[in-house]
């Protein structure tokens, strides 16, 4: 779910004072400031992991990076794109592991997994109370200045393909009325053990071909998106997560946004 905290805003940090002794929970989590918010947009482009964009053009200079469009995912963002290291670097911990999202509860005060039961059975799912923080607190002013740009900048030069596929593939299973079928045809991949790139690439051929990209693994696809957004439903988290990326699509994306919504 973390993950999809990022994929509300891939120009949108983490950021905020920690209170060391607190244990993460499901509350609403610790309100940043936009001090340290701010700090944590600019330490993500300080390193951000160049290979994730187009670098057949460059599209924008953020800071000392010359980037072309973002292709990657939400684990770019997130992991490789430095996110966990700066938000460890705003609340003063040491540099952390691949992947640990320690600094992550440290920041929000807001557990990334909580315990679920359902008939008897106890398994952790992604916490909707820090997808619910993220929309509420990530999102900044798209007129706000971001080292040498305005945040809309940004997101129309970089971002701006990540945030129409995710929202695009939404809406495909959501006006479809598709969901309880792709829903059921993963479970059943799993049960086969058919679940992965491969069974995407081959269920959802054809769609959104606009974002097409080379199946390398790394480069964010629309199969990808598709099963992304299969899994949220399946874990309950999809609402949550459309409510912040509409949130931020209407600031940032409001023409094409509403465009796409009342299509079909």
């Amino acid at each position: 779910m973390l993950r999809m905290l990022l994929f509300l805003s891939a120009l949108t940090l983490l950021g905020t004072v920690a209170f060391a002794g607190e244990s993460p929970g499901r509350g609403k989590g610790a309100a940043l400031t936009p001090k340290n918010l701010q700090r944590l947009y600019e330490s993500w482009f300080e390193k951000p992991y160049e290979y994730m964009f187009d670098r057949s053009a460059s599209k924008l200079t953020v800071g000392q990076k010359d980037l072309g469009t973002f292709q990657g995912g939400i684990n770019g963002i997130l992991k490789y794109g430095s996110l966990i290291d700066a938000a460890a670097k705003v609340a003063g911990l040491p540099s952390p592991g691949f992947g640990d999202l320690k600094p992550i509860e440290r920041l929000s005060r807001l557990a990334v997994y909580v315990q679920q039961d359902t008939s008897g059975l106890t398994y952790s799912q992604f916490n909707p109370a820090l997808i619910r923080w993220g929309h509420q607190n990530l999102i900044p002013k798209p007129q706000q200045k971001l080292l040498n740009h305005t945040y809309r900048v940004v997101y129309e030069k970089l971002f701006a393909r990540f945030f129409r596929l995710m929202a695009e593939s939404y809406l495909h299973l959501e006006k479809g009325k598709l969901w309880d079928k792709e829903v059921a045809a993963y479970k059943q991949a799993i049960k086969l053990k058919r679940a992965g790139l491969p069974y995407l690439h081959q269920r959802y051929a054809g769609l959104l071909a606009q974002y097409n990209l080379p199946r390398d693994g790394t480069s964010f696809t629309p199969p990808m998106a598709f099963g992304f957004w299969v899994r949220r439903r399946m874990d309950s988290t999809a609402g949550e997560l459309w409510t912040g990326l509409s949130k931020l699509m209407a600031s940032y994306d409001g023409a094409y946004f509403g465009k796409l919504q009342k299509s079909r």
